[in-house]
Parts: C-alpha cells; sequence; structure tokens
C-alpha cells in the first residue's frame, strides 16, 4: 500500500515523533508493532491526531490491532477529517 494525502505526511511525523524515531523508519506499509509502539504510545498518536485534525476516533478503534497498517491508520484519519 502507498499511501499519499495531505495528511500522510504530517500523520507520519507525529508517529515519529512519539516513537523518538527518524522519519525513514515510519512508513505506510509497516505496522505499529514492527516500529516499537506500545498502547500508550498509539493513544498519544491518536490524542495528537484528534488535537490536530479536530476528530474523533470512534471508541472501537483506539487498539492498533484496528490497523493492520499505518497506512490504514492513515487512511481512517483521513476518512474522518473529510
Amino acid at each position: 500500500m502507498n499511501v499519499v494525502s495531505k495528511y500522510s505526511d504530517n500523520i507520519l511525523k507525529m508517529i515519529s515523533e512519539v516513537l523518538e524515531l527518524s522519519g525513514d523508519m515510519v512508513t505506510p506499509e509497516k505496522n505499529f508493532q514492527d516500529i516499537g509502539m506500545n498502547s500508550i504510545g498509539f493513544i498519544n498518536v491518536i490524542i495528537k491526531c484528534e488535537t490536530e485534525f479536530d476528530i474523533e476516533f470512534e471508541d472501537d478503534k483506539f487498539l492498533m490491532t484496528s490497523f493492520p497498517t499505518i497506512g490504514d491508520f492513515i487512511e481512517y484519519v483521513e476518512s474522518l477529517v473529510l
């Protein structure tokens, strides 16, 4: 999957900041476990996205397993913004 949107760079940057990783380590093709994300970090990413984009995640989307890849997460955020 190659997710290219006007939001993807910003979301990838947020994820990188939470994990303190260089940007090239976080790509849409990877999943959250691949990059060492834990549940607390994932919730922090959700909070950053909700604040940045003025959106609200559905309750069933608060688990990393809801998103097979980071690209799927980006698509979900974009669907809430649009």
